[in-house]
């Protein structure tokens, strides 16, 4: 079997050491995650050798194929998966094709633009001329990472009964940073704050807590149906948390030659 067919590998690590020699950051956009069942092993070992090589220019990685809410985080030490050794952050989005469930789709908040933009009021051009100084200035004075804020997930709901007629109407879901960000330690709510590997690494350990209440929670009343939300969510932080855990120390630990 080649090591590196078409050099794939080759010209990532090209395109990320010009990245790095230019002071630039990085997004690895992909299909196929690496450490799935359904990518060959060796390939996903040399992928994450690379990723960890390069991790201070990687923003974030993006892929797609398991049509599921997903992420990936990627560590220096597998037998050691604390936030301390995350490295890198892959991001599985969902599909309006799932496997099960209802079709969804994300949204990402990026640094730093995506925060300006939807910030931008246009009733004043005084107010204009300050959101667009304030984003030069972290553009080319200030450090930017590129990388994630936030991930909003959008729903639609296939029970809903004017689904098949009108077509599906698009509800926000959940926000990551909402939803876990006051949990964590230290908190992660600011709205400039990044999601970065330590903060999903943390999120990981969240989820067997998380998973043991959730029957306790789910039987909560709430008005505006948060309550639901909860128990969903513990119920993809179960599907999500396991099978990280399951797939980087099967797959995506280094090869031993």
């Amino acid at each position: 079997m080649p090591s590196d067919p078409s050099a794939v590998l080759a010209f990532l690590v090209s395109s990320l050491q010009a990245a790095e020699d230019a002071g630039e950051r990085a997004w690895i956009i992909g299909h196929i995650p690496p450490g799935r069942p359904d990518a060959l092993f060796d390939y996903s070992a040399s992928l994450d050798h690379i990723v960890q090589r390069y991790s201070a220019t990687i923003a974030a990685m993006f892929w797609g194929h398991t049509h599921r809410d997903q992420f990936e985080v990627s560590y220096s030490d597998y037998n050691d998966r604390t936030a301390a050794n995350a490295k890198a952050t892959g991001y599985i989005a969902p599909s309006l094709t799932p496997t099960s469930g209802n079709p969804n789709f994300r949204v990402y908040e990026i640094d730093p633009v995506s925060s300006m933009i939807a910030s931008l009021p246009m009733d004043s051009a005084q107010v204009l001329w300050q959101h667009l100084t304030k984003y030069c200035v972290d553009h080319f004075i200030n450090q930017v990472t590129y990388g994630v804020r936030d991930v909003h997930v959008f729903a639609a709901n296939l029970s809903s009964p004017t689904y098949q007629t009108k077509g599906p109407t698009w509800e926000p879901y959940y926000s990551a940073k909402a939803a876990y960000g006051s949990l964590l330690t230290p908190p992660i709510t600011e709205p400039h704050a990044e999601l970065t590997p330590a903060v999903w690494s943390q999120i990981i350990d969240l989820s067997v807590p998380m998973i043991q209440s959730s029957s306790n929670i789910s039987t909560a009343s709430s008005a505006d149906g948060s309550t639901q939300l909860v128990k969903e969510l513990a119920r993809w932080m179960r599907s999500v948390s396991w099978e990280v855990r399951r797939v980087s120390s099967r797959v995506c630990k280094p090869v031993q030659r």
